[in-house]
């Protein structure tokens, strides 16, 4: 979405402003501020003039500056991010379906974006995944959310009245809605929340739940003031198969057969009839509109969109009953494709102009201001065609034709998915989810896959191509490609691609030959596709700090500087291509500072290179110039860290087993408080771990998702993450986040990251390049959330 547009306009409205930039309206103001500000104010271009304050000052309210704006992924390409099949804006929250995964973000006190709700869960300003289920449809209410999945229908979030399918209460998990006899609703097709009511349609049948406090469930005179969990079949006085429904606050609308009909809440016209005040607990033969191929609710009224293009509101909006609908569309809008309402507001769009209504003061008319004014604003700034739209609480979003999804006005709770909570009276893109399924750290640098098989990095700009700057704390994507492994070096990174074909890309400083391109270049460069001999089908590749290796099925290949035997080839030099190190069937690799280790197909464990720490595991028989056995070890799970001199070992099956160290332990990172262990040493007492992850000094491994860490709890570093380190070494493993699930963990050379169950990336320690993805800090002691990618 073009932005310097924008900027460039408020910059002329500021020049039109003569003399100064200053025009307030209801006390804040539109235009850019420029020199000539009042009282001596000066800002630039990217800021706005807070009128309301005395002086006025200078602010960032929309957030970022136009021209830097928020990406939720690649370059705009339509073809790269899926579509988005249904979006849906609640009070405070916002639910969104891409393939069937279903994220929310927002409000989430009630549970409503289905994550327990915890202190800090309570608002979740990204989009978060919501389980594991492929989801059609989605509405988000009040302060609940209803989905749809393989024609089930499932709600979660506050049920006060039974909205959310219980009888009370409020929670976070999924609530299966079935109708009065305990049977589930199938086929569904439709679904609605409202304040305290839901509604579906599955057969094409039309059942509500929840409050029926103004007969909004429609089920006749005798459901009048209940409250009721399960489902019920809409009352009609004729058959109808219904094709559209939409919730309000305390009405109900549906479409059969072109025609609209209303039912609950009459206080203010919002059935479509007279005005009498009192409510209709049932459909009646009498339409409220015909030729409808839509129909949305607000709090006090409701809107349909006809199957010509216009579109026709009733009950009280823009300070005006009207008993009866009208025409609503605004001049200058063609054939009304998109429309949206909530309780205030509503939105309408012909697909390239969108236009809104309502109260403006929180900026969600998107004409670029903050001003009540009830009737439609201009249009909407900076979002172009779109192909969704919805509507929440004094705030819009819409999908762009890219694919990508922009929110603006109200942010009290996130809702608008940027990542923060300020304002924004123009549209701005909603931060990329990222579900992360591995993630490698290095000499301050981290890369993470996630379950689209896309790969980012961020930290040292030279394993972030093209940056052109020291460094970065928001993930970058590297290429194209999709790749199914990736490992973080000392200014080198690499990936290897095992499904859609077969390659093994690496990209930043080429020195010693590390890249594996054929040169030494040390300028930051690639990614580049690497071709192996034989060109045989990678498993896994691994970097050192000067050094980098794959294995396959046939054989282990390495390259970069093989001084001190660390590549395990028989000439030291520099390999500047992939060269073949040892034929065999290799399972992993794992390179060091200075030495390699890997394990072979019967689970044999290999090492080779320098062994002054004991880093060979072979009893002190000294260096090894080509790969030799541990006699006895054998393992599952393998690591070393990349500027390491240990390496640790998973001995035995996975979640069975013990973990052994062996190299440098002066900081105990080898479970010994010597200063090398040269020979595997077993670390505390548990043989429960599954995996396990090194850095320089700091070990770290998972038992059934449950992280500990040991080695040096560094006072600057902070890389256990305590928020209270002591400078104390520990030999065995620490306990960290306790209770919560870890699917992988990585420790680089002064910060480690983990993936929790869900998906989400936190990371921890030092952040000098902006290693721990962390926005303006050196050191960050408490893991925390890793800032989007771009």
């Amino acid at each position: 979405m073009p932005s310097r547009p924008l900027a460039v306009a408020l910059v002329l409205l500021a020049a039109l402003a003569a003399p100064g930039c200053y025009q307030p309206t209801a006390g804040r103001c539109q235009v850019a501020c420029v020199d000539g500000c009042p009282a001596g104010l000066t800002c630039g271009v990217d800021q706005f003039c807070h009128g309301a304050d005395d002086p006025p000052t200078c602010g960032l309210a929309d957030g970022p500056a136009p021209d830097a704006t928020a990406d939720d992924g690649p370059p705009p390409d339509a073809a790269s991010l899926p579509a988005v099949d249904d979006l849906s804006a609640g009070n405070r929250h916002v639910c969104a379906i891409r393939e069937g995964r279903l994220t929310c973000w927002g409000d989430n006190r009630h549970g409503q974006l289905g994550q327990q709700v915890l202190p800090t869960t309570r608002r979740i300003a990204r989009p978060t995944y919501v389980d594991a289920r492929t989801w059609t449809a989605v509405a988000a209410g009040q302060n609940h959310t209803c989905g749809i999945e393989a024609g089930h229908v499932w709600c979660w979030g506050s049920s006060q009245s039974g909205q959310a399918g219980q009888s009370m209460g409020s929670s976070s998990a999924r609530t299966e809605i079935r109708d009065g006899a305990g049977t589930a609703l199938t086929g569904a097709t439709a679904v609605c929340a409202g304040d305290g009511h839901s509604c579906a349609i599955a057969g094409g049948t039309l059942y509500c739940w929840g409050s029926d406090l103004f007969g909004q469930l429609g089920d006749g005179p005798t459901g009048d003031g209940q409250i009721r969990s399960r489902a019920a079949p809409v009352s009609t006085m004729a058959p109808r198969q219904w094709t559209d429904v939409a919730c309000g606050a305390a009405l109900t609308c549906g479409v059969s057969a072109g025609q609209i009909y209303c039912w609950g809440g009459q206080g203010s016209g919002e059935l479509g009839r007279p005005v009498t005040g009192d409510d209709y607990d049932e459909p009646t033969d009498t339409a409220v509109l015909a030729d409808a191929a839509e129909v949305v609710a607000g709090d006090t009224y409701a809107c349909a969109r006809t199957t010509v293009g216009g579109v026709s509101c009733w009950g009280y909006f823009n300070d005006v009953l009207h008993g009866a609908p009208v025409d609503t569309r605004p001049p200058g809008l063609g054939t009304v494709t998109l429309l949206a309402a909530a309780r205030d507001g509503a939105c309408m769009s012909d697909g390239t102009t969108t236009r809104c209504f309502g109260d403006g003061s929180d900026g969600e008319l998107g004409d670029g201001a903050f001003a009540y004014r009830r009737g439609f604003g201009g249009q909407v700034v900076d979002l172009g065609p779109i192909n969704r739209l919805t509507t929440g609480t004094r705030f819009h979003c819409a999908v762009t034709a890219d694919n990508r999804i922009a929110c603006w006005g109200k942010n009290s709770d996130g809702q608008l998915g940027r990542g923060s909570h300020a304002t924004g009276y123009l549209p701005r893109l909603v931060t990329h989810v990222a579900h992360w399924r591995k993630v490698a750290a290095g000499d301050g640098a981290t890369c993470g896959l996630d379950t689209n098989r896309e790969v980012y990095c961020w930290g040292r700009g030279d394993v972030v191509p093209g940056l052109d700057q020291p460094g970065t704390d928001v993930p970058q994507r590297i290429g194209a490609e999709l790749w199914d492994d990736v490992a973080v070096g000392s200014g080198h990174a690499c990936a290897v691609r095992t499904t859609g074909g077969n390659a093994v890309a690496c990209w930043g400083t080429g020195a010693y030959g590390r890249v594996g391109d054929g040169t030494e270049e040390t300028a930051p460069h690639g990614p580049v596709t690497l071709t192996l001999p034989g060109t045989p089908l990678v498993a896994q590749v691994a970097t050192g700090a000067h050094t980098t290796a794959a294995v396959s099925p046939s054989a282990m290949y390495g390259w970069g500087d093989d001084a001190d035997s660390r590549l395990g080839l028989p000439l030291n030099g520099h390999y500047l291509q992939p060269t073949a190190i040892i034929s065999g069937d290799w399972r992993q690799v794992a390179l060091g500072y200075d030495f390699g280790c890997g394990i072979g197909a019967t689970g044999q464990v290999w090492c080779w290179g320098a062994d002054a720490r004991g880093q060979q595991g072979n009893a002190g028989a000294g260096t090894a110039a080509v790969p030799a056995t541990l006699p006895g070890l054998t393992a599952s799970r393998l690591a070393i860290g990349a500027t390491g001199q240990h390496a640790c070992a998973v001995v035995g099956t996975a979640a069975t087993g013990a973990i052994r160290c062996w190299g440098r332990s002066d900081s105990g990172q080898a479970g010994t408080g010597a200063a090398s262990a040269e020979s595997p040493t077993m670390v505390g007492a548990a043989t429960t771990w599954d995996h396990v992850a090194v850095g320089v000094d700091v070990s770290c491994a998972l038992a059934s998702g449950q992280l500990a860490c040991w080695g040096a709890d560094d006072v600057d570093r902070q890389q256990f993450g305590t928020d209270s380190p002591d400078g104390t070494s520990r030999f065995t493993p620490l306990n960290l986040q306790v209770g919560t699930v870890f699917s992988d963990v990585a420790v680089g050379v002064g910060h480690t990251c983990a993936i929790r169950g869900d998906g989400t990336l936190y990371c921890w320690g030092e952040s000098r390049f902006g290693e721990s993805g962390v926005a303006g800090a050196r050191y960050y002691a408490t893991a925390a959330d890793t800032l989007p990618p771009t």
